[in-house]
């Protein structure tokens, strides 16, 4: 089915995005406060509410937009 302002390939390839961040920010969650039970649970939680509270996005542009570097990651990695 198609969707407003959009192609079926365009809002696949959204949800590829949003959830290639779901994944990204739980994997930096868990390297940042590996030895922090309670920072990773918080995270955990605060990450689940907030793509839970906008699943129902549909613009492009406030998807495109979720998806910032991740200077977290960056520093940990580094």
């Amino acid at each position: 089915t198609r969707r407003k302002g959009g192609s079926c390939s365009e809002t696949l390839g959204s949800h590829i995005k949003v959830l290639q961040l779901f994944k990204t920010l739980h994997r930096t969650r868990q390297q940042v406060f590996k030895n922090d039970t309670r920072a990773l649970e918080a995270a955990r939680i605060k990450i689940n509410e907030e793509f839970k509270s906008n699943k129902s996005e549909t613009s492009h542009k406030k998807i495109e937009e979720a998806h910032l570097p991740t200077p977290l990651r960056q520093q940990v990695s580094g």
